[in-house]
């Protein structure tokens, strides 16, 4: 339902924005319940609203991120590298998960999505009966 918005969701939703977006913190300083802000999410002008409050505060974090990277503060250049830099092999850790089986050892290894792609390429170039070895440096 697409409906405009009433004096008092306009309030709230100030007030949210206020409170970064920590629904129980502007709900209690506005005087309402949570189950009413859940209620106006029905509403999708006030959905879209409320969707744009937190959009703008990960705008904001990440031009403080950003500012941050600038100035050299080395956490926050490694979170950065954390979560844009995968695919150039910036990862938190690589995972490796053993389960032994009836067979023998069954060894499941997480690669990275240029990982995966090369080792596409080499199933696709080989057969079922030919022994492959990988490399992935």
């Amino acid at each position: 339902m697409d409906k405009p918005l009433t004096k008092k969701q306009k309030d709230f939703l100030k007030v949210l924005k206020a409170k970064a977006c920590n629904i129980s913190a502007a709900c209690e300083a506005f005087g309402i319940s949570r189950e009413t802000h859940y209620e106006w999410l029905t509403n999708l002008t006030y959905k879209k609203e409320y969707e744009s409050i937190q959009e703008s505060l990960i705008d904001f974090a990440e031009s403080q991120l950003l500012k941050n990277i600038q100035s050299g503060k080395e956490t926050s250049l490694i979170f950065f590298l954390k979560c844009r830099g995968k695919h150039r092999g910036y990862l938190e850790r690589e995972k490796e998960e053993f389960k032994p089986d009836d067979k023998g050892l069954d060894v499941r290894i997480v690669f990275t999505d240029s990982q995966r792609v090369a080792l596409r390429k080499v199933e696709q170039l080989s057969s079922e009966e030919e022994r492959v070895v990988v490399v992935l440096d």
